[in-house]
């Protein structure tokens, strides 16, 4: 049969993948704890039903950590939607950052040996 390829979204391969993708979850929690979950309090919109606002408000604020704990949200210009993840420093690591390059390789070359992206940190 098939040998099945296992990959682990927490390897530090994908932390810069995750750095991107987290910007998002942090934007759709902090959309649903300031704009939503008001709505469903409000006793005027019997419409907006949330069973139990407070556990999911618990859930919801989840989104904005790093499921893996390698990194850490930092706000930018004082707005709660400009995000950026970066490694976190205590693990005295840096970050892999495809190159442009590697980028273009993967997406316009299909089934061609992949090469190896660049080195670096997230600014």
């Amino acid at each position: 049969g098939k040998q099945q390829l296992q990959k682990n979204i927490c390897d530090p391969y994908y932390d810069y993948f995750r750095s991107l993708i987290m910007v998002y979850s942090y934007q759709f929690s902090h959309w649903l704890l300031e704009y939503f979950l008001p709505v469903a309090h409000d006793p005027k919109r019997p419409d907006v039903v949330v069973a139990n606002i407070e556990e999911f408000a618990a859930i919801v604020k989840t989104y904005q950590k790093d499921p893996c704990r390698r990194l850490i949200p930092t706000i930018l210009n004082n707005n709660t939607y400009s995000v950026q993840y970066r490694l976190d420093p205590s693990l005295n690591e840096s970050m892999w950052i495809p190159s442009s390059q590697w980028i273009a390789e993967q997406f316009n070359a299909p089934g061609q040996n992949r090469k190896q992206g660049q080195q670096g940190q997230l600014q």
